[in-house]
């Protein structure tokens, strides 16, 4: 059986690892790599690791390693100084073992720290990349430009490309990218094996999951970040008065203020604690409507299983004129669903013209 190792920042790919581990890979003794990317993650690589699913599971703090400007440069030098000379067992916060195959979304440093090591261990190996949503597809394209490219080069590590074999992916007519394309099956919420995978991990108490409103508005950070505020908790407020306040749930964003929509009398989910990705795969939300500004998030397990909900984007209904993040999500969104053409029918996905073409 061959050795695989799955390096996870989101839990979406740990989902997605899950998946992999259940459906796809069971030719493979498949290890697991959770880093501290994600808040709570020391907790749910804890409770994978009571899952016989994974050969091992790993919890690797590399966030500040990977993204902090401010990480000590000496540390981070040493690390890089070690590998570069063959000195080390590699990024301290990853296995020191050898993998015929390695996945990952992220194209980060910790990363090809990594890939180097295995270079050094098992000649033969391959890296294979994954999506992390319908959107990312042409995210998975090593390039490195500029400084960042020439710091890699100083520090060896700007060959991660030429490991790279497969390309794992729902829709391979979206990727535009040159390698393989390997599909990744629909994933199935009556899969209780997955199902249950998926549940341990973040802690889901199906039994406890109670979604009896139809309309479910997904709050973002455009009110607060990104430049001007878009409107977004005025077009909660409108759609609120529009189906009727007991037919409208508000999930808020984890870095949104709660008190905002409850002060307005709106219901919000109290299942913030739990990602909405393990929530969804444990509740039928087939019947349901998913309301959002633009955020792509609401597409990351519906477009992945079968009967998913119909879901709105309603940009069309704030200003997004003055915030740059909203306009440059937004020119994502009509690229990527010009790009479907006649390839892919997605016809859960509508865009509101105007605050009727929601109900």
């Amino acid at each position: 059986m061959k050795d695989t190792l799955i390096i996870c920042n989101t839990y979406y790919q740990v989902i997605m690892a899950s998946h992999f581990a259940i459906d796809l890979l069971k030719d493979s003794k498949v290890s697991l790599v959770i880093s501290d990317h994600s808040k709570n993650a020391k907790l749910y690589a804890q409770n994978a690791r009571k899952l016989a699913l994974f050969e091992n599971v790993y919890y690797s703090e590399c966030r500040a390693f990977d993204y902090d400007s401010v990480y000590n440069l000496r540390k981070k030098f040493k690390l890089l100084f070690d590998s570069f000379l063959r000195l080390n067992k590699g990024h301290k916060a990853l296995p020191n073992m050898a993998y015929d195959r390695i996945f990952y979304y992220n194209d980060t440093m910790s990363t090809r720290l990594f890939v180097r090591y295995q270079e050094k261990l098992n000649s033969n190996f391959i890296c294979c990349r994954f999506e992390e949503g319908i959107l990312s597809y042409n995210n998975t394209i090593s390039k490195l430009e500029g400084f960042r490219k020439k710091r890699f080069d100083l520090c060896g590590l700007n060959d991660i490309a030429k490991f790279e074999r497969y390309m794992y992916c729902t829709y391979s007519e979206l990727y535009k990218g040159t390698l393989e394309t390997v599909k990744i099956p629909l994933m199935d919420p009556n899969n209780t094996e997955f199902v249950n995978a998926v549940s341990t991990i973040f802690g889901v108490e199906k039994e406890k999951l109670s979604y009896p409103q139809k309309y479910i508005f997904f709050s973002s950070v455009l009110d607060f970040e990104g430049g001007e505020p878009v409107g977004e908790f005025e077009l909660a407020k409108k759609v609120a008065e529009l189906v009727g306040k007991e037919n409208l749930l508000v999930k808020v964003h984890p870095r949104d203020d709660v008190k905002r929509f409850i002060e307005a009398g709106l219901t919000v989910d109290q299942n913030s604690s739990v990602p909405w990705e393990a929530i969804q795969l444990n509740y039928d939300f087939s019947k349901h409507v998913f309301i959002t500004v633009c955020s792509g998030s609401v597409l990351s397990i519906s477009s992945v299983i079968p009967n998913p909900p119909r879901t709105v984007f309603a940009y069309k209904l704030v200003n997004t004129a003055g915030n740059q993040c909203a306009l440059n999500t937004v020119k994502t969104l009509d690229e990527f669903r010009s790009s479907l053409g006649d390839k892919i029918k997605l016809d859960f996905i509508e865009v509101a013209e105007k605050l009727e073409d929601i109900v």
